[in-house]
């Protein structure tokens, strides 16, 4: 510290140098915060956003509170909350596609970029800077000296966006379990196992096999002593990855052993904190355990099958979906017994159980889930899809209204059924708020052979449909005709996302509906 003083030492009154130090104060949030984000992991987002609004309003222009309040409005389905969240003037650059090129970029923007990707699709040309960026952050983050959960979440966020061997995943588990941070263990593995598999569980914890990784995670984690943090994070972790896959929860061991660990979490945490049975990984645990004891779709009385029909079934991504058929003939629609199975009241008790929770806590995202195990698990979907409709179309999720409104057209019956009137009703209600070309506003996914695309399958299943329900064709030659009177149209929509349709698809569409289909788009890497 520089300061100046005159000492006149001739002076006896003058031997003493006096000055005035004016040092600025800090408001301390972090108690706040950590109070906010423990509320958060419990999935708890009412109480949430109300202690966030009584406590941490104030600090909205603090980049590092606002990140951690839009990744709760994410993290919780809230998109529309998400998108009036105003955090571009912090980083004008967020505007424009260049800012993922700038070497210079800052680890909260890059989280803020990523958070706002994740809400909507980016336009196609920029997938090789998205890339570039993640491969450049995750070098970065490789050299950190102190890495916080906002750089955690920035690595989990990248690995979403598809990275795999920039980064010594085995040493960021050990320097992770030295500090203690099971919450942000939990981000990391989710994220890298959604995206490959098991084998991340292995990668992470230096093991041969998943039991021996899942044996040893349990063993550096759990402690003789009930711990409040440790046991809810490992059971959200468990419980994420199986409700990931829920149609390998019939059939392979791996999530059966997720499934018995589970178990003696969920024990654990009824016995010692029985008020944490209202928080997002217990509800997670009732969801996971009603797909494991959901049965077989039952056989039609008239003895027919799927393959019967020449449409096709969307393949669904990670994650629960509800099943969207395109059929290749006006008539050709097997209906709504063709994919709800048989349950007991105890399982749909339990699922209602599971939905009132949810809605306790401000949990959209298992709000949905839970809807759309009950519509599932009915043969009279029409009220429950209706719930699930109205809470996306609140909530501003205008992918999962779409693919309830292309699953609805399953249940287009006469009496007491959705109507076709109903259905069209419901797709000119997205047409005015989506644009003619929805490659803008779907969330992106990632393939298996590792690289960016729209969900284009929902785009040609949309304009099939919408065809479909115009349509009264009921022989061969009024199909013929359906098709010739369609197909000028369909060729046009093709060239806007036909080539990021799967090829399963592409190959139906050539055999069944003669379209054209431009070339596939190759990857950035």
């Amino acid at each position: 510290m520089d300061f100046d003083a005159v000492h006149d030492p001739s002076d006896p009154a003058k031997k003493d140098v006096i000055f005035k130090l004016s040092i600025p104060i800090e408001e301390d949030f972090q108690p706040d915060l950590g109070e906010f984000c423990r509320l958060r992991r419990l999935g708890r987002f009412g109480d949430a956003d109300k202690h966030f609004q009584q406590c941490l309003k104030h600090l909205t222009g603090v980049p590092y509170v606002l990140v951690q309040y839009c990744e709760m409005l994410l993290a919780s389905g809230s998109y529309n909350s998400f998108r009036t969240v105003s955090y571009r003037y912090k980083y004008p650059s967020l505007v424009s596609e260049e800012s993922v090129k700038d070497p210079c970029l800052d680890m909260l923007e890059g989280n803020f970029w990523l958070l706002d990707l994740l809400a909507k699709v980016p336009q196609p040309y920029f997938d090789g800077d998205i890339f570039e960026a993640i491969k450049r952050i995750l070098g970065k983050l490789e050299t950190e000296s102190a890495m916080g959960s906002t750089e955690v979440h920035s690595v989990t966020q990248r690995v979403k966006e598809h990275y795999r061997k920039v980064f010594d995943w085995n040493k960021l588990y050990h320097r992770l379990l030295a500090e203690n941070r099971i919450w942000d263990l939990r981000d990391l593995l989710v994220a890298g196992g959604s995206l490959f598999g098991s084998q991340f569980f292995s990668q992470c914890l230096n093991a041969s096999t998943f039991p021996k990784a899942l044996d040893q995670l349990y063993e550096d984690w759990i402690q003789p002593e009930y711990d409040e943090s440790t046991a809810l994070a490992l059971l959200d972790l468990f419980t994420s990855i199986l409700i990931d896959s829920p149609s390998s929860l019939q059939d392979d061991p791996k999530p059966r052993l997720l499934l018995e660990y589970s178990e003696s979490l969920v024990e654990s945490i009824q016995t010692h904190d029985p008020s944490n049975m209202k928080s997002r990984p217990f509800i997670q645990w009732i969801i996971a355990k009603s797909i494991s004891e959901m049965g077989d779709i039952p056989e039609r009385p008239d003895g027919l099958r799927l393959r019967d029909f020449s449409g096709t079934v969307i393949r669904p991504g990670r994650g629960i979906h509800l099943p969207v058929y395109i059929p290749a003939k006006p008539w050709d629609n097997p209906h709504w017994d063709m994919f709800s199975v048989r349950s007991s009241p105890q399982q749909r008790q339990s699922l209602h159980v599971a939905l009132q929770a949810a809605r306790y806590i401000g949990d959209y995202r298992l709000q949905a889930m839970c809807l759309k195990l009950l519509i599932l698990h009915t043969q009279e979907p029409k009220v429950l899809m209706e719930s699930l409709q109205s809470l996306q179309w609140e909530q501003g999720d205008n992918e999962g209204f779409l693919e309830t409104c292309l699953s609805k057209y399953l249940a287009v019956s006469g009496e007491n059924g959705t109507t076709r009137e109903d259905l069209i009703s419901d797709f000119k209600k997205i047409d005015n708020i989506l644009p003619g070309n929805l490659t803008q506003i779907l969330p992106v996914v990632y393939n298996s052979n590792s690289f960016c695309e729209p969900k284009a399958s929902l785009l040609w299943a949309r304009d099939v449909v919408k065809a479909l329900l115009t349509d009264h064709a009921a022989d061969e030659d009024e199909g013929n005709r359906f098709l010739q009177v369609n197909i000028n149209f369909w060729n046009g929509r093709l060239t806007e996302y036909g080539s990021r349709l799967p090829h399963y698809l592409i190959n139906h569409i050539r055999k069944e509906f003669r379209a054209e289909i431009p070339p596939q788009i190759k990857g950035p890497l």
